[in-house]
């Protein structure tokens, strides 16, 4: 079995909602790799927020797991906001 390259360096949470302009914010610097899980659907925006038509959607089922996965480049804030209220967004960062 081949050894995994990536090592968690942190988790975290973020309690979001839907009325903070620009949505909570988690310092997740030097991320190359980002698991989500979300209790409700959020949006999510990577070092700035940005339109809702530009973020990430990540459902929020509670049950799966969305990785993101940088080509090049890291990203340092993650900013969440809620689709249509609040929950809590939580996530593992990895970097290599």
């Amino acid at each position: 079995m081949a050894q995994n390259p990536y090592k968690p360096i942190f988790c975290t949470q973020i309690a979001y909602d839907n009325t903070t302009t620009g949505g909570k914010t988690a310092n997740i610097n030097g991320a190359q790799r980002l698991i989500l899980r979300s209790t409700s659907d959020v949006y999510v925006d990577f070092d700035q927020p940005v339109a809702t038509t530009q973020s990430y959607l990540i459902s929020g089922s509670n049950t799966a797991d969305t990785t993101i996965e940088l080509t090049g480049g890291t990203i340092n804030t993650l900013y969440a906001r809620g689709s249509t209220g609040s929950g809590t967004l939580y996530v593992i960062v990895i970097t290599n």
